[in-house]
């Protein structure tokens, strides 16, 4: 609870949360829809875009991202946390993606990112930011998203 604490006197600063869960361990998903929820409660992250990164996608154990959707019961969760799904006829209070990845393969991690950033950028009124390369050091990525 401390770590919670902590953690949460940082939120204000906060321009996108990256979630990641795994695919793999749908045992957790009761913990990870407490902490999503959690999250989406704070004041400071009203609409502040989320990306929720499904890891270990490669794996034959993993779910695929539309059954975690699913069993996350994602629409609604968000919904009720002030949340909207991209592409709803709903108004939009935070946006919000779902990107299946492999740190193997580096399958999905390029397409969440460019969200992020094309989304934080909409989101804070610099207009679209142009996409970075997946073979770009990460220095480019954070002076992106900073």
């Amino acid at each position: 609870m401390n770590a919670r604490r902590t953690l949460s006197s940082h939120y204000i600063h906060v321009k996108s949360i990256i979630f990641c869960i795994d695919s793999t361990r749908p045992d957790l998903f009761p913990l990870v829809q407490e902490e999503i929820s959690n999250l989406l409660t704070q004041p400071s992250l009203y609409r502040i875009p989320l990306l929720l990164v499904l890891t270990k996608q490669d794996s034959k154990d993993a779910l695929k991202p539309k059954k975690i959707r699913e069993l996350l019961n994602l629409e609604h969760l968000l919904a009720s946390g002030g949340g909207v799904g991209i592409g709803s006829s709903v108004k939009a209070r935070r946006p919000w993606a779902v990107v299946g990845s492999s740190s193997i393969t580096g399958q999905g991690i390029e397409n969440g990112m460019n969200w992020i950033v094309d989304t934080v950028g909409r989101t804070l009124g610099w207009g679209v930011w142009k996409q970075v390369s997946h073979d770009a050091p990460i220095e480019n990525w954070l002076g992106y998203l900073w």
